[in-house]
């Protein structure tokens, strides 16, 4: 009874702080297990030295939180916001939204002001199963390659590839003049 007791309110005490973002920024920067990785990392086609050069980048900017400075964070009614810079230009924004049943967390990577790097993750709270996962490659802010859930992927000479490319550009400028302080 009383180990329950104790469980119930590590749990409680949990939630709070997740709830409150303490945890939330630190996601992004967390090891864990990608479903798509070494399956892009296989990807033979053409892009596939920037897709490992990305991947690296990524990779290296996980193990060295130093690389940025965190410059704001924000909780408003869409979820927690969370804006890293290296001097004025911005490195990485995270936005998380938690729903009633999915977790929904998006980062977006730039370097030199454009977008590089985009990858979107759902979670189911109650059953801990990603709903959604997507990645996106760009290079001078246009997108490449996409990866769906499945490790699909995108045909690059598709309409859903092609609105793709618009959406992320218009987005991009979107995040850079919300988040500007």
């Amino acid at each position: 009874m009383k180990n329950n007791i104790v469980q119930l309110a590590f749990v409680g005490i949990f939630i709070c702080f997740w709830n409150t973002g303490v945890f939330a920024q630190e996601e992004f920067f967390k090891n864990y297990d990608n479903p798509t990785d070494g399956i892009i990392s296989a990807y033979k086609g053409e892009f596939a030295d920037k897709i490992d050069a990305i991947d690296k980048q990524i990779r290296d900017i996980k193990q060295d939180k130093g690389f940025t400075e965190q410059k704001s964070s924000r909780k408003d009614s869409s979820g927690f916001h969370f804006v890293y810079k290296k001097g004025d230009e911005f490195q990485i924004i995270i936005v998380i939204n938690n729903e009633t049943e999915i977790h929904k967390r998006v980062v977006w990577l730039f370097e030199k002001e454009r977008m590089f790097y985009c990858e979107q993750i759902w979670t189911n709270f109650k059953t801990n199963k990603i709903v959604d996962y997507q990645k996106f490659y760009l290079e001078e802010g246009v997108l490449f390659a996409w990866f769906k859930q499945e490790n699909q992927l995108v045909d690059n000479k598709s309409i859903e590839f092609k609105e793709m490319v618009k959406s992320l550009a218009e987005y991009s400028d979107i995040l850079k003049k919300d988040f500007t302080n």
